[in-house]
């Protein structure tokens, strides 16, 4: 899977599904730095829109599924991941002291994803079920 994944990078770098499938991968091998590395090259495709539906999904797996807080994660891995998604996706000055800042910026930020299927009737079908898909993560009850 590794060996495909420098593929599409090399020759698909400007694809979403590139980034999407490199994070899935990376998740699935326990590779936080890697799933980030991903994440921000996927948020700046989506013109550093952090509700676009192809970034919501793989972000709410990371915040909420993956686990930062494990004894397998590096100290130091943690500093790097609580930083960038401070700085880089939520355009904070200063990084998160703790995964949970983490994920309570991140249910800020899921509340406006599901908001928008809500008042959005017109939303194209793809769009939803991304979003779905990252509310399902977060433990959203998504009927």
């Amino acid at each position: 899977a590794t060996k495909l994944l420098k593929t599409l990078n090399l020759y698909c770098r400007e694809d979403m599904t590139t980034h999407i499938l490199t994070y899935d991968v990376m998740s699935r091998q326990g590779k936080p730095l890697q799933c980030l590395q991903a994440l921000l090259k996927l948020f700046q495709l989506a013109a550093n829109n952090a509700t676009h539906y192809k970034f919501v999904a793989p972000f709410a797996h990371f915040c909420f599924k993956l686990d930062l807080d494990g004894a397998d994660v590096n100290a130091a891995v943690k500093e790097v991941v609580l930083s960038e998604t401070a700085t880089t996706i939520f355009g904070k000055s200063s990084p998160f002291t703790s995964s949970k800042e983490l994920r309570d910026a991140a249910t800020t930020l899921f509340d406006q994803v599901e908001k928008r299927i809500k008042s959005t009737p017109d939303l194209a079908i793809i769009e939803v079920m991304y979003s779905v898909k990252g509310l399902n993560h977060v433990g959203r009850d998504c009927k």
